[in-house]
């Protein structure tokens, strides 16, 4: 990962947590988020695994997820969240073509 230094990490970091944690840190230092607490941000976390760390401070924010597989209740839930799932999960009806957007 170029883009960070050997300074950006905490002990035994990695990587992925680093960042999560610089987002955390960016988020909580910006006054929308301080307003409101994250309760009108959208968080895009399309992947199974993705923000496996900072997911347990964004709870707050809608996320967009592919299923509630990995995340507990006390993050995620449907009164907030939402679910797009993969689209090789989502079956075809039968004799439906699949259409390609251009």
């Amino acid at each position: 990962m170029a883009l960070m230094g050997a300074a950006g990490a905490a002990a035994g970091e990695t990587g992925c947590r680093t960042l999560q944690r610089r987002l955390l840190d960016y988020l909580a230092a910006r006054p929308e988020w301080r307003r409101s607490g994250g309760r009108d941000h959208v968080v895009l976390a399309h992947h199974p695994n993705g923000m496996l760390d900072a997911r347990y401070k964004l709870w707050p924010c809608v996320f967009v997820l592919c299923d509630f597989g990995r995340y507990p209740p006390s993050v995620v839930g449907l009164d907030k969240d939402v679910i797009a799932p993969y689209r090789h999960v989502v079956p075809n009806f039968a004799g439906q073509r699949l259409r390609r957007l251009r």
